[in-house]
């Protein structure tokens, strides 16, 4: 088969997307014409049946030839009478094996890391044209080809693709931070929320704004830490909460829903 064409991979959070094209082989059809080996029985046509034509004459059986006799028949063989089956509770029931459906082509998905070599697929073939690798190691550089497969047994399978590599990095963001509540204090305004449970946190950031115009960070928290007090805000002044965590990589969760608090 012709080998998988325009090979991509791309970061995810999820791992390294692949996509490529290509259409899927024709799958090999199993079983071959049994040839015809000369000689052999019920090989080749049987030759015709002549009729001696009309007029011609037929030899007289010589008087003292007796008809050969037949052979007494033989009795009628009998079939084994097979035990009654059994029905009802408790009765055992042979499965019948399912034949296996036929192959219908597709691809696999090679993968080697750094100067490593290419060995066993990832999975077994696909009938897609995309491969999510949910297991690529975290800061190494992987690279791909994908092969077009017409049969599994025995293997028949195309030539590689080109090559597509990538730098594996960690680019899932943090989920968004919740349960904040703001509760005025003697020192300012205190926020409070729920601890993040990404195991990479590297800290919070603490958004603030007075109006519709976009958020200013005043502050950036420890991951240990799930608590600020805002001695900057005015008195009687309204203000909109957010925060924002990040982790060890850089990636920043989206905005928390704001969170009004005031000043007395």
């Amino acid at each position: 088969p012709a080998p998988p064409r325009a090979l991509t991979a791309t970061l995810v959070p999820e791992g390294v997307a692949l996509a490529w094209k290509g259409a899927r082989p024709e799958p090999v059809k199993a079983g071959l014409p049994t040839p015809t080996v000369p000689g052999a029985v019920g090989s080749g046509p049987r030759p015709p049946e002549t009729t001696p034509p009309a007029g011609t004459p037929v030899p007289d059986r010589p008087a003292s030839a007796a008809p050969t006799p037949k052979p007494p028949a033989a009795p009628p063989a009998t079939a084994p009478v097979a035990a009654p089956a059994r029905t009802g509770p408790g009765a055992e029931v042979a499965p019948v094996p399912a034949a296996p459906p036929p192959f219908p082509g597709g691809f696999s998905i090679y993968r080697r890391v750094g100067a490593g070599p290419y060995t066993t697929p990832l999975t077994a073939p696909t009938e897609a044209k995309a491969f999510t690798d949910t297991a690529a190691p975290l800061g190494q550089t992987v690279c791909y080809v994908v092969r077009a497969v017409a049969s599994r047994e025995p293997l028949v399978e195309s030539s590689g693709s080109e090559e597509a590599c990538v730098a594996v990095a960690d680019v899932a963001a943090p989920g968004t931070p919740t349960g904040l509540t703001i509760l005025p204090v003697a020192e300012g305004l205190e926020l409070s929320w729920s601890p993040s449970p990404e195991a990479d946190l590297a800290g919070y950031r603490v958004l603030r704004s007075t109006g519709p115009g976009p958020p200013e960070q005043i502050a950036e928290v420890p991951p240990n830490q799930t608590q600020y007090v805002d001695k900057t805000a005015g008195p009687a002044v309204v203000y909109f909460y957010r925060l924002v965590a990040f982790d060890q990589a850089g990636n920043a969760s989206p905005q928390s829903d704001a969170v009004e608090g005031v000043r007395p």
